[in-house]
């Protein structure tokens, strides 16, 4: 495929990103959705009419890599830490039930009734754990209830279930490829050497982030902000991005965590957040391409097998928020507001596409097509079950303050 034609196909996929944008806020659909169709339609397009796609693959792939970082990136620095740590009392025992009940139901739905092994069932657990918190608040934003105590409150468990779902990333993957080698021999003592190597590494990875933010962040932010414009700004925070996210995954972590920490370290300082305000073109750009090779990857000759375990994870996926968070919530503000946060937090995309995405890049044994189907499946299910049933409640419920 020449040069003139690969720049051909992402001038088509970067105005039909645009037009799944724009045509998703009127028809209030996540444009996730829109970008995994985008991306099945191009791979059934490219099977039809070219026989070599290794390379059109391979530049979306680099192209999904940078969607990554800007997408972990972004939620980083959506989460305010500080504000997170003062409703830790309330919000932390919500996100106990929610974690802990979404890990149990995605591993047993794999484990124990589709068969899967470990090293599956751990992966699609993990991605169950994560919560796609943009699909629900543009319809609380309708509404006119995200500033309300149970807004509030559905933001901060949306957080620290990205906090734990990125950390628990880290952590299954880590230990995966000995659960995998048949030929370790004490593997309960592996597993948990490799465990505590990835703790210590997480600690150490943090503690630097840390001292960057407190010493380091806020001078080089000035001092390009005074002797810059503030595209030179972004530019400096964009291959902050890449070079943490790389030195993260070196590390024996993952380029999303990488990413994801340093938003974390941006958040803190507001004069940043202000200028990583102009971040959002440079998402707005990338972010997509995640998604979209997110479709390329999927095999839609194994729809069949995909719909029928993608509908099972949707189904254990559903079940899972609505109790681990509908129940502790009803105890606090009533059922109704329990329901209505249950069905806030169902929706999986951003977090658990990649958690899908790396168990696919180990290989089969790991994520085989149908279940990373199965896995997207979920995800487009939820994102357009979840805000039609928000809506509908947020009318119902009275009670909100």
């Amino acid at each position: 495929m020449s040069d003139i034609w690969i720049l051909l196909l992402l001038a088509l996929i970067l105005i039909s990103s645009a037009l799944i944008e724009k045509l998703s806020h009127r028809i209030t659909l996540p444009p996730v959705v829109g970008y995994m169709l985008l991306g099945i339609l191009v791979k059934i397009g490219l099977q039809q009419h070219l026989s070599d796609q290794d390379a059109i693959f391979g530049i979306f792939k680099v192209l999904a890599d940078l969607g990554i970082a800007c997408l972990l990136f972004r939620v980083g620095l959506t989460c305010n830490l500080e504000k997170l740590l003062r409703q830790l009392k309330q919000a932390s025992w919500i996100w106990v039930g929610d974690f802990s009940i979404s890990f149990i139901a995605g591993f047993s739905c794999s484990f124990y009734l589709l068969g899967l092994g470990m090293a599956t069932s751990l992966i699609v657990a993990t991605a169950f754990t994560a919560t796609s918190l943009g699909v629900t608040v543009a319809v609380w934003e309708q509404h006119k209830k995200l500033d309300t105590e149970a807004g509030r409150l559905m933001i901060d468990v949306a957080e620290m279930d990205d906090l734990s779902g990125v950390f628990v990333l880290g952590m299954v993957f880590a230990v995966i490829p000995i659960l995998h080698d048949s030929s370790a021999g004490n593997l309960a003592s592996q597993v948990s050497t490799k465990m505590f190597l990835f703790f210590l590494s997480a600690v150490g990875f943090g503690l630097f982030c840390y001292l960057f933010a407190k010493h380091l962040e806020h001078h080089i932010t000035a001092y390009f902000k005074r002797n810059s414009s503030s595209a030179h700004a972004l530019i400096l925070i964009v291959g902050c991005v890449l070079l943490i996210s790389a030195l993260s995954d070196l590390m024996g972590m993952s380029l999303a965590i990488g990413a994801f920490f340093t938003g974390l370290m941006f958040s803190r300082d507001r004069e940043a957040v202000r200028i990583n305000s102009s971040f959002d073109k440079i998402y707005a750009f990338f972010a997509p391409f995640f998604f979209i090779h997110i479709g390329l990857s999927f095999d839609y000759q194994s729809t069949l097998g995909a719909l029928s375990i993608g509908a099972i994870f949707l189904l254990f996926g559903a079940l899972s928020k609505l109790i681990g968070n509908g129940l502790p919530v009803s105890f606090i503000q009533g059922k109704s507001v329990g329901l209505l946060l249950g069905i806030s937090m169902i929706p999986r995309a951003e977090i658990a596409l990649v958690v899908a995405e790396k168990g696919r890049s180990l290989g089969v044994w790991a994520v085989s097509d149908q279940v990373f189907g199965a896995l997207v499946v979920l995800s487009i299910g939820s994102c357009i079950l979840s805000p039609a049933l928000v809506s509908f409640q947020l009318k119902r419920t009275k009670n909100l303050s």
